[in-house]
C-alpha cells in the first residue's frame, strides 16, 4: 500500500495504531535492506525512534523519490530542497 491509501483507511484508536505499528515493523523485518540498516542502529545505539518509523520513511521517501535513502542520506537532500 502507498502512503495515501494508509491514510485513507485511518482510524484514531490504540488498536489501530497497534496494527499499524506491528505491520510497519513486519515489513522493515522482511525488507533486509532495511532490517539491516536498522539492526545496526539498534545495535550501535544510532538514531531513535521505532522500528517501524524506517516503513513509513520508506513510504515518505517513495512519495518523491524512486530510490530508498537512509535519514542520514535524505537529510541533505531535505535541506538542499529548502534553499
Amino acid at each position: 500500500m502507498k502512503l495515501k491509501e494508509y491514510a485513507k483507511e485511518w482510524k484514531d484508536s490504540p488498536e489501530y495504531h497497534k496494527e499499524i505499528n506491528d505491520t510497519f515493523i513486519g515489513f522493515v523485518n522482511d525488507n533486509p535492506k532495511l532490517k539491516d540498516h536498522r539492526d545496526f542502529v539498534e545495535g550501535n545505539a544510532f538514531g531513535f525512534g521505532e522500528r517501524s518509523f524506517h516503513w513509513l520513511h520508506k513510504l515518505l521517501d517513495l512519495l518523491h523519490h524512486t530510490t530508498f535513502y537512509t535519514l542520514m542520506e535524505a537529510i541533505p537532500l531535505i535541506l538542499f530542497s529548502l534553499t
